[in-house]
């Protein structure tokens, strides 16, 4: 209030001093005029009203509890609803929660008998289908939410492994970015694929995201991001995150209205549509701005998973 009453006297000042065209005003004047103002300005505020902070603004994100400490690395909402979170100290379950992160499980293991416990990197949803990638190529499925895992496929030849995501279409085609290589395409639920982007200037991929019309998006290290609309035949370079050039991407999201928006090392943004990136970190509380991955439910609520 003091200082709103500060502004407000020089503002009153200027409008005497250019209505009166007067060249000069008395010192003493000068004085009375600008008590008298301040006066004026504070009348019926009480000595601790005019020395109160402003309020702060409400905060855009709140923080949520019950999966333990350690980096989330992946996040999605599947078909139910349900919140599927994969954490870097534990890749061998996904953390579920179905009320919004209140309550929380862990899935199946992704395994093969005994011999193999997987090391999994992403995971997506065709229709009712929990699918996860692993780190050495394998693909399991889960017809349950995730209760039981069975072993779908393998892509782990010399020549494809590492799966840093893998991404479902509308029309059934999955999607396997593999980190340093390519991006591997199936039709037929996994039996065969076909390989695009090996051309790409950075193929080291950290994130994918398919909207409801098949365009495919991808992010990587070090500031790129990139786009296919025609089942990854070609590609268009995006425009980098302003400021933030060499960020790395860590999650891409569309929400129900096709809205990108993505997480990267430095907070949060939006795409604009016109090939730019725009920041939006209001909010984020002081040191949790290096975002790992995001969820988004049914209604376009936003979830954020930090490093932290």
């Amino acid at each position: 209030m003091g200082l709103y009453g500060s502004i407000r006297a020089g503002d009153v000042i200027f409008v005497i001093l250019r209505r009166t065209k007067v060249k000069v005003i008395p010192i003493r004047l000068l004085l009375i005029l600008a008590v008298s103002v301040l006066i004026l300005a504070g009348y019926g505020c009480s000595e601790e009203d005019l020395v109160k902070p402003k309020t702060p603004p409400e905060p855009i994100w709140e923080q949520i509890q019950g999966i333990g400490s350690g980096a989330i690395s992946r996040m999605k909402f599947g078909p139910q609803n349900n919140l599927y979170v994969l954490k870097d100290n534990n890749r061998k379950v996904l953390f579920r929660s179905p009320d919004n992160g209140t309550t929380w499980a862990v899935t199946d293991e992704v395994s093969i008998d005994t011999t193999y416990t997987g090391n999994i990197s992403s995971f997506c949803f065709r229709g009712n289908d929990l699918l996860v990638g692993t780190r050495e190529g394998k693909i399991f499925i889960s017809e349950d939410n995730g209760d039981i895992f069975t072993f779908a496929d393998s892509i782990g030849s010399n020549q494809l492994k590492d799966i840093r995501q893998i991404g479902c279409a509308p029309n059934g085609n999955i999607y396997a970015a593999v980190f340093g290589q390519a991006v591997h395409r199936s039709e037929d639920g996994g039996a065969t694929w076909q390989q695009f982007g090996a051309s790409l200037a950075n193929k080291d991929f950290t994130c994918m995201e398919i909207d409801s019309s098949g365009c495919i998006y991808l992010g990587c290290w070090a500031g790129a991001s990139y786009k296919s609309c025609d089942n990854g035949e070609t590609w268009n370079l995006l425009n980098e995150i302003d400021d933030y050039e060499r960020a790395t991407f860590t999650s891409l999201m569309k929400g129900v209205h096709d809205l990108l928006v993505c997480g990267f090392t430095e907070g949060f943004a939006i795409y604009r549509g016109d090939s730019a990136w725009v920041i939006k970190n209001g909010g984020l509380p002081e040191g949790n701005s290096d975002i790992r991955c995001l969820g988004i439910t049914s209604e376009d609520k936003i979830y954020a998973g930090t490093v932290y």
